[in-house]
């Protein structure tokens, strides 16, 4: 089947598939897509898709999204595990579709918003949990979702965002009974049953558009599925002689390591390699990739000069520790043909799209706090090897495993080669997830009965697979005990009803027994000198802060000492206090940042890399906005002010005397300070400055916004112009030797 037959069979999207097609370069169908329109994907009804990767899942689900925006003027959802791939997908969906008049949003920030402005998009992109908090602001457009598409379904699996996904594809299709969903994945091990609780029809195929040969590196030489074996040679470290075999092919390789920090020192003991690999031509090319890099950050880290380095010279690390901009530098210098070799942690492999000739899966075990080193699941280890193969450029992909000896070899070949993937399997029955749910369930109601409960949970995937929800439910009445007891609901006369400080917390986001916890320590502090390192250990304890830094080490416990009048710090040399050491070096960790602590020296101090300080400010940012909010509700002013005070410092990473100058735009903690240091320190002192003593703290064009914000607009402009000009000229001043003479 070719595009044109289905523009011809669909006109309504005709116009959509030639853009599609013309975009990604399609003349003609592959067998599994051809399979799913065969069996009415664009007819009615709901789908689940099981490709292998790369065999046009993304297209498939575009062509049903927009079939009920188009056809029925419904909206589209498109849910994804990550931000990063829900950036990918926005820009990719906005460059095909946007030409055409379609409006493409995309929700993946603040989670204490209902959205409104999605209600004017047709297709909305978000991870599960943006959806399900729109849910829980009753954004009014949901009303009006008509096909709902997942990827990566069997995310259903997963522990932490497992259960939100499945709570919100049953929430939607309770809310709209005619809703079609659409489920893509490549690794489904019980997919029939995945497809009946769906009630969809199942479109299963192994069929890849560049054939996978799976392979185990021993001693020297990869024996193949295929029957080939290829000697590339011994090393201490296997994936080096890898690499030379596949750069002497001309190819790239993508090696999946367990840990961050495994993944860096992969990548830098490819570097030699790489180096002596790169063209002229690269190397120029390489430079301006290495620059994007180095940048990203207003001042580089220790490690953002390790990555710059080693890009400049063909080779990279990508995990979580690193931003988006360098995230997405890496990754294009690699489509690019530029970078040679890529270490990544396993995240790399959760849909971004970023194939390789060859994958070499390095860590085939990962570790977990409490069991020790654990074999990966056959699901990861098919994820990881489905990135082999680029189409257009190779005639097979391989995926490799690295086995120490023979013993280990024929273990790993039964265990990943010619294992069964696993079954996904639904994890909502843990307390803790149905207390987050069940809450977010009762405030969205207006009225609703444990038997409304009973009957939404014989929804879920969770009844597909056990049969029934009998057990489900003795925990249910459970968690709904335990939230009247902390006040979130009501239940009379049968009824459950969510109390107002309830309805607030299921806005917020957070579980209910970190808002309990919070408002806890926010009416016992309330009478007290409450230090900021109080409020800062205080989210550290909570759940939603995990993984925290390791804090057992002889200088964490003395500051903890220092620090223990201000804290709830448990009895020493017990369980709970070594876990509390965990807890007051992430605070410290806060703390420091909010003193201007540089990202260079967080980094030294805690071993944290950039992602990660960004992704636990994030967090910290967030829950100290739920404290702020919890406070207010139960009308506790001194703890409500001291928590925005906090959370404007951690947004920004300032002291508090810097609270008033990062209130103006384009002012954050560097500008501020060198504003406070010439004695700006307040915005009357912004209105009271001379233009020029503003221009040389932060420059001409920031300080005419400044003034601006100010109302001194046409007051400073000459002033500045005359800064400007000498910038850009600075022989046009006579007798100035330097910009701060003529100032």
């Amino acid at each position: 089947m070719r595009p044109r037959t289905i523009a011809k069979r669909y006109p309504h999207i005709a116009e959509v598939v030639k853009s599609a097609t013309k975009h990604d370069g399609v003349t003609t169908l592959f067998p599994p897509q051809k399979e799913a329109m065969k069996a009415g994907l664009l007819d009615g009804g709901s789908f689940l898709l099981v490709f292998g990767t790369g065999s046009g899942k993304t297209l498939m689900g575009e062509l049903f999204a927009l079939d009920a925006v188009i056809r029925e003027k419904h909206i589209a959802i498109f849910v994804v595990p990550l931000k990063a791939i829900a950036s990918e997908k926005y820009a990719d969906f906005t460059a095909k579709y946007g030409p055409l008049g379609i409006q493409v949003g995309m929700a993946t920030g603040d989670l204490d918003s209902a959205e409104r402005g999605m209600s004017r998009k047709d297709v909305i992109i978000c991870t599960p949990e943006k959806l399900e908090s729109m849910i829980r602001h009753k954004a009014s457009w949901l009303s009006r979702v008509g096909a709902l598409v997942v990827d990566e379904v069997h995310e259903i699996d997963s522990s932490d965002r497992g259960p939100t996904l499945e709570v919100v594809i049953t929430r939607l299709r309770s809310m709209n009974s005619k809703m079609r969903v659409l489920g893509l994945s490549a690794t489904v091990g019980n997919a029939e049953e995945v497809a009946r609780w769906l009630d969809a029809t199942l479109v299963k195929s192994d069929w890849r558009p560049v054939p996978l040969d799976e392979g185990i590196w021993s001693e020297g030489t990869i024996r193949f599925v295929s029957g080939r074996t290829s000697n590339v040679g011994t090393d201490r470290y296997p994936e080096i002689p890898i690499l030379r075999d596949t750069l002497g092919q001309g190819k790239q390789l993508l090696v999946f390591a367990a840990s961050k920090r495994s993944a860096e020192a992969v990548a830098k003991r490819c570097r030699p390699v790489t180096t002596r690999n790169l063209s002229a031509e690269e190397r120029d090319s390489l430079e301006q990739v290495s620059s994007e890099v180095l940048n990203a950050l207003s001042r580089p880290t220790k490690q953002c000069r390790a990555l710059a380095e080693l890009v400049a010279h063909g080779a990279a690390f990508h995990h979580a520790g690193l931003v988006y901009t360098q995230r997405a530098a890496i990754e294009s210098g690699f489509r690019a043909g530029l970078i040679k070799v890529v270490a990544s942690t396993p995240t790399l492999a959760a849909g971004v799209n970023l194939p390789s000739f060859r994958v070499v899966i390095k860590g085939h075990k990962m570790f977990k706090r409490g069991s020790g080193s654990l074999p990966i699941s056959v699901i990861r280890y098919r994820q990881q090897a489905g990135r082999a193969g680029r189409i257009a450029y190779d005639e097979r992909g391989e995926a490799l495993l690295m086995a120490a000896n023979t013993q280990e070899l024929e273990e790993l070949w039964s265990r990943y080669i010619e294992g069964e993937v696993e079954p996904v399997t639904s994890k909502l029955s843990v307390r803790p997830v149905l207390r987050m749910h069940i809450l977010g369930l009762v405030a969205t109601s207006n009225s609703l009965t444990v038997q409304d409960l009973e009957r939404f949970f014989t929804r879920t995937f969770y009844a597909t697979q056990y049969g029934d929800v009998e057990a489900l439910m003795g925990v249910v009445e459970g968690v709904v005990s335990d939230l009247v007891d902390m006040e979130f609901i009501t239940w009379k006369s049968g009824t459950l009803t969510a109390t107002r400080l309830g309805s607030r917390v299921a806005e917020l986001y957070v579980d209910p027994q970190t808002a309990y916890s919070l408002i806890d320590f926010l009416r016992r502090f309330e009478e007290r000198d409450a230090k900021d390192i109080s409020y800062l250990a205080k989210l550290c304890e909570v759940t939603e802060m995990r993984p925290l830094l390791n804090g057992r080490n002889a200088e964490t416990e003395v500051l903890l000492d220092e620090h223990e009048p201000y804290l709830d710090a448990p009895e020493a040399f017990t369980y709970q206090y070594e876990r509390y050491l965990d807890v007051f070096r992430t605070a410290l960790l806060l703390k420091d940042w909010i003193h201007e602590t540089s990202e260079d020296i967080l980094m030294e101090r805690y071993g944290v890399a950039p992602g990660d300080l960004n992704y636990k400010l994030d967090r910290a940012e967030w829950l100290m906005y739920a404290c702020s909010e919890l406070a207010r509700i139960i009308e506790l002013k001194g703890g409500s002010s001291d928590c925005r005070k906090l959370l404007i410092r951690l947004k920004f990473g300032v002291g508090k005397e810097l609270l008033p100058l990062v209130k103006l735009r384009n002012v954050g903690r560097v500008r501020a300070r060198r504003l406070f240091n010439i004695g700006i320190r307040s915005l009357a002192d912004v209105r009271r400055a001379e233009p020029r003593t503003l221009a040389r703290a932060v420059g001409p064009g920031i300080a005419r916004s400044i003034l601006e914000q100010v109302g001194r607009s046409e007051e400073a402009s000459p002033g500045l112009e005359r800064v400007k000009m000498l910038k850009d000229d600075p022989a046009s001043v006579s007798g100035a030797k330097t910009l701060l003479d003529f100032m």
